[in-house]
């Protein structure tokens, strides 16, 4: 279980650097790229474990 958080965290931190304009959606693959479509950018925060702000 521990390395599925670990790998949702990542995805999330991935899915929202496209969302700030730091990388390109076409870098996005899998996970990420769903979690991208999906979320929020307040939600993406969430599930990386950074603090909102």
């Amino acid at each position: 279980m521990q390395c599925s958080l670990k790998t949702t965290a990542k995805a999330a931190r991935a899915a929202l650097m496209v969302r700030r304009g730091k990388i390109s959606t076409d870098e996005l693959r899998g996970e990420a790229r769903v979690m991208y479509d999906m979320l929020t950018e307040r939600e993406l925060e969430e599930f990386a474990g950074l603090p909102l702000g």
